[in-house]
């Protein structure tokens, strides 16, 4: 008799592990879900909400340099409209690659909503950042030569980078980095003569 119910106890126990196991694996996955933007497997929105912010907030205790860039797809509008939503999902996956290819250490990468990302890392000067857009561009580059597709896909981008100070916020940084980008974005489409918005 005690062996049966040491065997019972035991049972219980494993079984208890188990369900706590498998239920914090379920949590997980649900504020994987929350956070992360299924399309890309970048963070959305609430994703960089939360963990950038962290990361500014660091950068500006620690006194440390930290860069925030805006990055808004090049004509998906007109991807939509010509060859459907399924290849404008195609060319977002493809901005969101070049995102994850570029990423340096510490980086956080979103779609923070249609066809706009946002990137924070932390970086020691401005040959950081340039060597980060050489990789964002060259990934977008290597996407149009061997993807076959009609059309082409490209991105406009602006930062800032800086030590934060007391008055400074992620939101600020990002205000700067896209005004950036939309003078940018304005200069890419004289160049390419495409109508995209």
């Amino acid at each position: 008799k005690p062996y049966v119910r040491w065997n019972i106890s035991v049972s219980n126990a494993i079984y208890n592990i188990r369900f706590c196991i498998k239920m914090n694996d379920l949590i997980s996955e649900l504020e994987n879900m929350y956070i992360q933007d299924v399309l890309t497997g970048l963070y959305n929105r609430r994703g960089f909400e939360k963990y950038a912010r962290m990361q500014f907030s660091q950068a500006r205790a620690k006194d440390s340099t930290v860069c925030v860039i805006g990055i808004d797809m090049d004509g998906l509008k007109p991807i939509n409209d010509i060859y459907g939503h399924h290849e404008g999902d195609s060319a977002l996956r493809a901005v969101g690659y070049a995102i994850q290819e570029a990423s340096l250490l510490g980086q956080i990468g979103a779609r923070i909503g249609g066809d706009e990302f946002e990137v924070i890392f932390p970086c020691d000067n401005e040959e950081d950042v340039r060597e980060w857009i050489r990789v964002f561009e060259k990934s977008l580059d290597k996407f149009n030569k061997k993807s076959g597709k009609p059309y082409e896909v490209h991105a406009s981008w602006g930062y800032e980078l800086g030590i934060p100070t007391a008055n400074d916020t992620i939101a600020s940084y990002m205000r700067v980095a896209d005004d950036k980008m939309y003078k940018n974005k304005i200069v890419n489409k004289s160049r390419r003569k495409e109508t995209f918005r």
